[in-house]
């Protein structure tokens, strides 16, 4: 019984490991006997691997790569071509001795060969003395060849570098490191014709004026189908050994979109060169994985338009980004920051928008567990996602309320306001006069109606008192009395009495 529960323990375990992430369980780094290593991503640099990779060492025969970038460098300026036939120097055989490497046979003053199969013989086989010849027809001398091998690691920020001939034999001021010549390597293998020479297994030179063909192997390995450190992802570089340098390797190699350098310095062992690369190259592509960090066809902002035919329009990336990152990366590390074109100027979005058209670009960063960044991952265009039409009633909105903000209008406005104010008092003052003059002269009237009532009443007849009538009506002689001495003569009727409006309503009208 007791078994049975240890099995059923041990059979626990076992289940627990197994459903562990496969690059939780592969992230361990591999153990090489190399002192000096590195592996980078061919096209970011990305470091995916170092190891004593800032160490100085001295090169070997992987200097060869730098001979050859010049040359190759030179072919694609026009300055030399592959097809050119060089004549051997006479101090072709510079700085050799009886153990360096050579072509087979050896490469003799005055044999003629094209300036491709000298590359060939130098990336192939390692034959010092092409190296010579072709850093003499370049530059004119070796000396010369060495300077700018020294200028062109300087520009490609090489800072423990420094090269004392052109093949790599030993010499204590003749002196790189792994990540040096990860960099070299990076751009060698941006040029096409080095890659195809250094990728190249095997190659025929044809027959010269001084020997007959020769048929050359590649020392690389790594790209030989019959050799136990074959790798169908390899494709290059170089190999490099001497007894105190050890064994190295550059070599480059490609799996599932992922293409890496990577560089080896100073195996004890023959053999151990190439055992440490295919270790490295297992732990990248087994742990290692490209993954999308930004898409091309989600809508990632909304942003206001103004006189569109719709409030907002939403807007995307441009391009896809992809970057290389452990299995077992936490994506929520990766953080993006936005950059709209009109916000920067201070300004908003009008309508139209065209679908497509550049708003602003975003930039994919990876964060720390404090949020800051770490480093930049790649950038892209925001575009819009669709197209907004421009709103007429709208357009006619926003540009009369532009044109209102304007300090001219806004004079002009506030002119007509105060002329405005002005009339209307005007109006009311004008009312007001109206209305007191109405009751000015509605009251004049009704004092004239009952002074002529008074007046009328005294002419009427009244029945039972004709005596005092009579001696109240005026008589013809009377009348006639008046008019002599000059009296004015009043009408007998109501009806002919003047309608003028007495003084007491000018009196009152002025008054008011």
């Amino acid at each position: 019984m007791k078994k049975f529960k240890i099995l059923s323990l041990v059979l626990a375990v076992m289940l627990s490991v197994t459903l562990l992430p496969v690059s939780a369980l592969a992230l361990t780094e591999p153990d090489i006997t190399a002192p000096s290593a590195i592996v980078v991503d061919m096209n970011s640099g990305e470091v995916y691997y170092e190891k004593g990779a800032g160490r100085k060492i001295q090169p070997a025969s992987t200097t060869k790569l730098v001979t050859a970038l010049l040359v190759v460098e030179a072919v694609e300026r026009g300055e030399i071509a592959l097809t050119d036939t060089v004549t051997a120097y006479n101090d072709c055989d510079y700085n050799l001795d009886e153990d360096s490497t050579n072509a087979e046979p050896q490469i003799q003053p005055g044999e003629t060969m094209t300036v491709e199969d000298l590359l060939y013989c130098a990336m192939l086989v390692s034959a010092n003395e092409a190296c010579n010849i072709l850093a003499e027809y370049v530059s004119g001398t070796i000396a010369d060849f060495v300077e700018d091998m020294n200028a062109r690691a300087e520009s490609l920020g090489c800072v423990n570098t420094h090269f004392a001939n052109a093949n790599g034999l030993e010499n204590e001021n003749h002196y790189s490191t792994a990540a040096d010549f990860a960099l070299f390597a990076r751009e060698a293998m941006a040029h096409s014709i080095f890659q195809r020479i250094c990728g190249t297994h095997e190659h025929t030179v044809p027959a010269t004026n001084m020997a007959e063909e020769r048929r050359l192997v590649n020392t690389n390995s790594l790209i030989d189908p019959d050799s136990e450190y074959y790798s169908e992802y390899a494709y290059g570089i170089k190999t490099g050994f001497f007894t105190n340098a050890g064994y190295c390797l550059a070599s480059a190699a490609s799996k599932d979109d992922i293409d890496i350098i990577c560089v080896v310095m100073g195996s004890a062992e023959r053999g151990d060169n190439f055992a440490d690369t295919l270790l490295l190259y297992q732990f990248v592509f087994d742990n290692y994985e490209y993954r999308q960090v930004l898409s091309s066809t989600e809508t990632i902002l909304t942003i206001p338009v103004d006189m569109g035919t719709a409030e907002t329009v939403g807007v995307r990336a441009e391009d896809v980004i992809s970057v290389i990152l452990p299995s077992d990366y936490d994506i929520t590390r990766i953080g993006y920051k936005y950059v709209l074109y009109h916000e920067a100027a201070g300004e908003t979005l009008t309508a139209p928008v065209n679908a497509g058209e550049v708003l602003g670009e975003v930039t994919v960063v990876e964060l720390d567990e404090n949020r800051d960044t770490i480093r930049t991952l790649g950038t892209s265009q925001l575009v819009a996602a669709s197209s907004i039409e421009m709103s007429r009633g709208e357009y006619l909105r926003t540009q009369a309320r532009s044109l209102l903000q304007t300090t001219a209008v806004r004079r002009i406005v506030t002119i007509l306001i105060i002329l405005l104010a002005l009339y209307l008092l005007l109006v009311v003052y004008y009312h007001i006069r109206r209305v007191r003059h109405m009751h000015s002269v509605r009251a004049a009237k009704r004092k004239r109606a009952q002074r002529m009532t008074r007046e009328n009443a005294q002419w009427l007849s009244i029945p039972g008192e004709e005596e005092e009538e009579k001696e109240f009506l005026p008589t013809a002689s009377s009348h006639t009395a008046s008019r002599e001495a000059g009296a004015p003569r009043e009408s007998t009727s109501p009806r002919r009495r003047s309608t003028t409006v007495d003084d007491d309503f000018f009196d009152s009208f002025f008054k008011d």
